[in-house]
């Protein structure tokens, strides 16, 4: 599959995996009061990053993620642009575009450290409730009524997730 190909394919499985995640935040029984948007973005394009990095030894996985991230963040700040009225200096979008990919180095450093830490013989499943604590404790606007419950549902939509793109 052609490098253009590859990236269309993971913006499907990040539109896809933005989806999912806003219909279990969407989820009235959790008691969930919102998120963060810009954790949720950074969080939903791990996943796809994760999935991707699962399945594929490709020579080119580098480049392909690093375009990928790119895209991602270029969408965060154009986002905080619009929000601003189009107002921004140009050394202030700078500024913002070097804040986001230092929040997107960390959370990734902080969320594969998870996954490694959960991991036993290659089961990725048992390292997914560390890797929502870890969300839970960056994503959400405010505490949730039930986190052992949001936990446990949030865990089983990230496995459907990861799952979808095997």
């Amino acid at each position: 599959m052609e490098t253009a190909q590859i990236l269309q394919k993971l913006h499907e499985n990040f539109r896809f995996t933005q989806d999912r995640l806003i219909d279990f935040f969407n989820t009235p029984d959790l008691g969930i009061h919102g998120f963060k948007i810009n954790e949720f973005v950074v969080f939903s394009s791990f996943l796809v990053t994760f999935a991707y990095l699962k399945q594929n030894k490709s020579e080119k996985i580098g480049e392909i993620l690093e375009n990928f991230h790119k895209s991602i963040i270029v969408s965060i700040v154009d986002r905080i642009v619009e929000e601003a009225g189009d107002t921004l200096e140009q050394n202030r979008i700078d500024e913002l575009t070097e804040t986001i990919k230092k929040v997107l180095m960390e959370r990734y450093k902080e969320y594969f450290r998870e996954i490694a830490a959960g991991r036993d013989n290659h089961a990725t499943i048992k390292s997914l409730p560390l890797l929502v604590d870890s969300f839970l404790g960056h994503g959400l606007a405010q505490p949730v009524d039930e986190p052992v419950l949001v936990r446990a549902n949030l865990t089983a939509c990230i496995e459907e997730i990861i799952t979808e793109f095997e």
